[in-house]
């Protein structure tokens, strides 16, 4: 009885020292696969897309990401930032946005409104979405692709948005261009207006 009680307590001992003596290399891989698991890699847009980087805002805001995400990670909250919008419809299924609807202020002269329509074909919370515009568009652009993301730095956010296009001509082009870069403008400005921070980064394709 002796002899077997002891062999039993052996094997016990042996299970815990192979248990915990597993090389620290191994654990880190470990514990480096299981945050990649947790936390979704941010899809590239030239997996979706062939068009170039046409315009992009990056600012450095001064709020925890949460509560920057519950504005901009919120496409129907878009007219809080973005002057150019009267209002925004989003849909939604199991709390991750599958699409959008923005209905522009008239330009002037005009009774109504542009309406451009966006699905949505990647959204994690807290991270970011990315977007393709309905074709043919109001706009005339097409290979479309906009992407929105937040990111933690020490104690502020990191918020960027990428734009890609293409246009039939170059007038039109140049045309969305512009348009988009007056537009981010716009954003930065209330952006940081409503968390206060910077602007680290403003791009327009050709400037």
């Amino acid at each position: 009885m002796k002899t077997t009680r002891f062999g039993r307590l052996g094997l016990l001992f042996f299970v815990l020292i192979s248990v915990n003596c597993k090389p620290k290399n191994e654990t880190q891989s470990e514990e480096s696969k299981l945050v990649m698991n947790v936390i979704p890699e941010m899809p590239k847009a030239q997996n979706f897309v062939d068009s170039p980087l046409r315009n992009r805002i990056k600012l450095n805001l001064k709020a925890p990401v949460s509560e920057v995400w519950n504005v901009v990670g919120r496409p129907e909250r878009m007219p809080e930032y973005s002057m150019g919008l009267n209002k925004v419809e989003a849909d939604y299924s199991e709390q991750k946005c599958t699409g959008f609807t923005c209905y522009f202020h008239p330009m002037e002269g005009q009774n109504i409104g542009l309406e451009h329509k966006e699905q949505v074909i990647w959204y994690e919370e807290n991270i970011g979405y990315i977007s393709q515009s309905q074709e043919p568009n109001n706009f005339g652009y097409t290979d479309s692709l906009a992407l929105v993301s937040v990111s933690v730095t020490e104690d502020s956010t990191i918020f960027t948005w990428d734009i890609h296009y293409n246009a039939g001509d170059e007038p039109t082009l140049h045309l969305n261009i512009d348009s988009y870069a007056m537009a981010l403008d716009d954003i930065a400005n209330n952006l940081i207006q409503l968390f206060d921070g910077k602007i680290l980064e403003n791009f327009v394709y050709g400037k």
